[in-house]
């Protein structure tokens, strides 16, 4: 099982404990995964995101990770 298996696989843990939002750093692919919580309480991949835009989240407004700076070229 690969890191990011392992934390996929957590998800459900994080929904029992309330969290809202998730995102994954997939560093050799340089990509983030951002799981939110959607209906029937659960969370679910809501996008993945990779260099050259950036990345807004729904649980704290006003944090946007510029996504260039997080991976750069």
């Amino acid at each position: 099982m690969t890191s990011h298996e392992y934390d996929r696989s957590k998800l459900r843990a994080y929904t029992a404990a309330g969290v809202h939002e998730v995102w994954l750093v997939l560093a050799p692919q340089k990509q983030v995964e951002v799981w939110r919580r959607r209906e029937g309480g659960q969370l679910a991949e809501a996008k993945t995101c990779g260099p050259g835009g950036s990345v807004a989240s729904e649980a704290v407004p006003g944090f946007t990770l510029d996504l260039e700076a997080l991976f750069p070229a």
